[in-house]
């Protein structure tokens, strides 16, 4: 079905599989395992799913939150001839964090220290979704998709035992709330690109607070939290490359990057080793774009400059950048001067002594290695430069340099 297919495509928004379980014995029997096998602590929860298996109607969301704090969605698909009567299983999901839910069980409850870690496995194996209100609306939304029809009902069970609510929302109200929250996650998405893509920090910061309500699903067992996190964080660095790549960065510098935390991701052995890398990504690409966005350059000034910058250490010439750009050298020179500011040779100067700067303050290269190492093999010529551009020599940059350290 369709329709079936597209809701499946909504709930991986949030991390959340389904699944089509027949309404049999074998089926209600995968449904109580989870339980049931879990935690065995005194609770029939078995009992409470099979009372609750007798009121699976047609055109009823039943929302079932157990004494744990954990969520399920079912409803029963429209029957078809000749077929055993099946219905959807979305979840299980937290809408509180996994800490919380695992101290107040530790609390309220007696649980050896076996059935306390695998509670704890269990909470942190389940994406969490604070806005469950909006995804109940999404998934009515779908359902009237699916019978066709706008008469859904709605049945909150609470803690397989509580009192059964009946609620039946406007389809304009479903429609709304559903849209509202699938327009505000993409927003916030594109937001995070926009800030990245302007070098914007601080906004970059304050967007991927608001995304991180959303965590990813984890599956029991650290090794599987340890994947959902390197997941997740190599999906944010994609990201950040192609906001990178929007703000007119040449590829050398971005894919330096993305493979740097690319590797750094997937090479962390503990969880404690990818602690702040998310705000270090975006401080990294921010500096990026500052740095090196051509975003304000015409194609043939950009064409030029990521010439001069992957030739910077070469013995380059205006012929050379300017045939790498298609236009004549008296062109390059008027159009770069125009819109940088500067001339050519200034700018790979520029560029030049920002790199030996680098070289004299984190290695003991001698100086005339370091002029050499950034093009400039004339040594005299290398010292004369750099002390017009830093007002010091190469030696007394690198003495103040180790000074501060």
């Amino acid at each position: 079905m369709d329709e079936v297919k597209r809701l499946e495509e909504l709930m991986d928004v949030y991390g959340l599989k389904i699944r089509i379980i027949p309404l049999d014995e074998e089926g209600i029997s995968e449904i109580e395992s989870e339980t049931d096998q879990l935690f065995s602590c005194g609770f029939d929860r078995g009992r409470s799913l099979r009372r609750v298996r007798m009121f699976f109607e047609e055109q009823v969301l039943y929302v079932l939150k157990d004494g744990f704090g954990v969520w399920r969605y079912f409803f029963r698909l429209p029957d078809a001839e000749g077929e055993t009567p099946r219905v959807i299983y979305i979840g299980p999901f937290l809408s509180d964090s996994a800490d919380r839910l695992r101290e107040n069980a530790s609390g309220n409850m007696a649980l050896t220290e076996s059935q306390r870690c695998r509670l704890e496995n269990f909470f942190y194996s389940l994406p969490l979704i604070r806005e469950s209100g909006s995804l109940e609306n999404l998934v009515l939304l779908q359902m009237r998709h699916i019978y066709g029809a706008a008469d859904i009902r709605v049945n909150h069970i609470v803690d397989f035992y509580g009192k059964t609510v009946q609620h039946i929302p406007s389809v304009e109200e479903t429609e709304r709330f559903a849209g509202e929250m699938l327009a505000e996650r993409y927003q916030q998405k594109e937001e995070l690109l926009d800030a990245i893509t302007r070098g914007d920090r601080a906004g970059a910061y304050a967007v991927l607070a608001k995304l991180r309500n959303y965590q990813p699903k984890r599956r029991p067992g650290c090794e599987s939290r340890m994947r959902s996190v390197k997941d997740m964080l190599l999906s944010e660095n994609t990201l950040y490359r192609e906001a990178a790549y929007r703000a007119a960065v040449h590829p050398m510098y971005i894919e330096r990057v993305f493979r740097k935390f690319s590797e750094r991701i997937e090479g962390a052995v503990f969880l404690k080793d990818l602690e702040g890398v998310a705000r270090e990504m975006i401080r990294r690409y921010c500096l990026l774009v500052q740095h090196h966005s051509l975003a304000g350059y015409s194609q043939v000034i950009r064409d030029a400059i990521n010439y001069i910058d992957c030739h910077l250490h070469e013995a380059v010439t205006l012929k050379d950048i300017a045939e790498s750009a298609g236009v004549s050298v008296s062109y390059l020179t008027a159009r770069f001067k125009r819109e940088t500011g500067q001339s050519v040779m200034e700018y790979i100067n520029g560029k030049r002594i920002l790199d030996a700067r680098r070289y004299l303050a984190v290695t003991d290269m001698p100086v005339a290695v370091v002029g050499e190492q950034i093009g400039i093999g004339n040594g005299n010529y290398f010292t004369k430069l750099f002390k017009k551009y830093e007002k010091c020599t190469p030696r007394e940059y690198r003495e103040m340099m180790q000074a501060k350290r």
